[in-house]
């Protein structure tokens, strides 16, 4: 009776394809115009995620082909994001799409995300309310309400949560 086998770590299920310079190497002026997805984001969400090719600049002198940058026009998940300098050009994930895909990809009709409300405080876990309030008393300092953590969320491009004053969670 063999011992069954027991995976560790993180799954490579992402990384099928080729790196980016692997792709745009072999395609006349370094491929600028065509568009590229990576695999790990086109399959994940429902919304397309690819790039649009605008400047590539190889490092010839590496004969891996795995380096170098690139500048795209980037849209997530149906956003345009605007033109970005790509530095995940070396992961084995990225697929050049054919030109009469293209149209298909570009075609948003997945339903538009709604901004999540969060709130801006929250409760503190039990046991630090009691030593917060142990800290207050200790201080000689009247305490009428129970105190609450102030949630501050860092607004990025990919962050689709508005905070509201008015709501916390009690």
């Amino acid at each position: 009776m063999s011992t069954p086998i027991k995976y560790i770590g993180r799954s490579a299920r992402d990384y099928y394809g080729k790196t980016l310079f692997e792709i745009l190497c072999q395609l006349k002026g370094f491929g600028v115009g065509r568009m590229v997805i990576r695999e790990s984001t086109h399959f994940k969400y429902s919304e397309p995620s690819y790039y649009i090719v605008k400047d590539v600049v190889p490092k010839m002198s590496d004969n891996t082909r795995r380096s170098g940058y690139a500048m795209m026009d980037f849209t997530f998940r149906g956003v345009p994001m605007g033109v970005k300098k790509i530095c995940s050009g070396y992961k084995p994930d990225w697929r050049l799409v054919a030109k009469h895909e293209e149209e298909q990809i570009k075609k948003n009709d997945a339903p538009v995300r709604d901004k999540r409300i969060a709130p801006s405080t929250t409760k503190f876990p039990p046991l630090m309310e009691k030593m917060i309030l142990r800290d207050l008393e200790k201080m000689g300092k009247e305490v009428t309400t129970a105190p609450v953590l102030k949630i501050s969320i860092r607004q990025t491009d990919f962050n689709y949560v508005v905070q509201d004053s008015n709501l916390s969670t009690s």
